[in-house]
């Protein structure tokens, strides 16, 4: 009770986060948590590169600049990544530098997004060039989506993904490192919304972002299944809201993180 309380004061204080000079957004409140995300780094399964990265995360969690990309991003730091400055200097063996691919989604905001003329932003990149910084590395980054993850790494397009939930791969194949963010899975209506309760859905439908994690939590939920008479898969964030303002679904699922981040066009 007192996380679904908290979370909804956060979203209904949107405007308050300064991380990226955000315009003032809208308003949510959220009905109930449905599940988490867990943001880890994700490499190929026996490569050498999964402990450096595990190490320079760990590096960067211990020196701050981890908490710091946390802050100018998502307005606190909500990193929960233990960190040790040392964790670099502890490693036996260093693989040979080349350049590092990085995969990241496009459509994310505030995790990594594409701005008006095609930059990549986010705090995915800011964190990639972070660890390029800190390794000596080059770093490229290659826009991917969440349900690409495990067939770009599998066919060597990308050495490793950031800002994706760790459950994307199937973790048997993949090293997943250990979390170093996380994020509530919600269901949420507007502000002025008069449900007040998942039983008052009444039938109604629910939109949802296209999103492996967000998607596994509402087909997992008894409540959605029993009140909620279907659910309507969007392919981004705008038209979910889009459809929230339209009547055509009563309610939206996605994760915390990006419906703080809406802006209204």
């Amino acid at each position: 009770m007192k996380k679904c309380i908290a979370l909804a004061l956060a979203l209904a204080l949107l405007a308050s986060l300064a991380g990226c000079g955000q315009p003032e957004v809208s308003a949510f409140r959220a009905l109930e948590v449905l599940g988490e995300k867990q943001f880890s780094a994700i490499c190929r399964g026996g490569d050498k590169l999964a402990p450096l990265i595990d190490a320079a995360l760990k590096t960067l969690a211990g020196n701050g600049q981890l908490s710091a990309i946390s802050v100018r991003w998502l307005g606190r730091d909500r990193i929960c990544l233990e960190g040790d400055a040392n964790a670099l200097g502890a490693l036996e063996e260093l693989p040979t530098p080349r350049k590092l691919i990085i995969g990241v989604e496009t459509d994310y905001e505030p995790i990594a997004f594409a701005d008006s003329d095609g930059t990549l932003r986010g705090m995915s990149v800011d964190l990639a060039q972070a660890v390029g910084e800190l390794i000596g590395w080059e770093i490229m980054l290659l826009p991917i989506a969440a349900d690409e993850v495990d067939a770009q790494l599998a066919s060597g397009n990308v050495d490793c993904a950031l800002g994706f939930d760790r459950t994307v791969v199937t973790a048997s194949r993949f090293d997943v490192g250990a979390p170093y963010l996380k994020s509530d899975i919600v269901l949420a209506v507007r502000s002025e919304s008069e449900i007040r309760r998942v039983r008052d859905l009444n039938g109604s439908r629910v939109g949802v972002i296209h999103d492996p994690a967000v998607l596994a939590a509402v087909r997992s939920s008894e409540k959605l299944t029993k009140h909620a008479s279907g659910a309507t898969e969007y392919l981004s964030l705008g038209r979910c809201i889009n459809a929230l303002d339209n009547g055509w679904c009563a309610a939206v699922d996605m994760d915390s993180l990006m419906l703080s981040y809406y802006r209204d066009a």
